[in-house]
């Protein structure tokens, strides 16, 4: 196998449907594309499908993980529920307090795999 060969790698792009990006990390993937190219190698843009899909069922697992013992501590100290936690409160009256059960884990689980 030969000590260097050219690779083909994608970026994404400024605006990946979901979120964009602060202008210095734009200006990081431009000098990145730019270094890598200028090193021989093949860089494409790399385009997110189903990335809405993806995000929705990450931030889920997280909020269903976490949320729950989060909201628990948040309410036995009278701590006020600020808007960026509003999601973490849904879930945490969804009735599942203490545990993420096993039943609603494995679907998690399928859905992150079918990816």
């Amino acid at each position: 196998m030969p000590a260097w060969r050219k690779l083909r790698i994608g970026i994404i792009g400024d605006d990946d449907g979901q979120h964009t990006v602060h202008p210095p990390i734009s200006r990081g993937l431009a000098l990145t594309r730019a270094a890598l190219e200028a090193a021989g190698h093949e860089v494409i843009t790399w385009l997110p499908t189903d990335h809405a899909e993806i995000c929705a069922l990450t931030s889920e697992a997280f909020l269903r993980s976490g949320g729950a013992a989060i909201m628990k501590l948040t309410k036995e100290h009278d701590e006020s529920v600020f808007g960026s936690m509003k999601s973490y409160e849904d879930y945490y009256y969804l009735g599942e307090n203490d545990t993420l059960v096993p039943t609603r884990l494995r679907e998690m689980i399928v859905k992150r795999n079918t990816f």
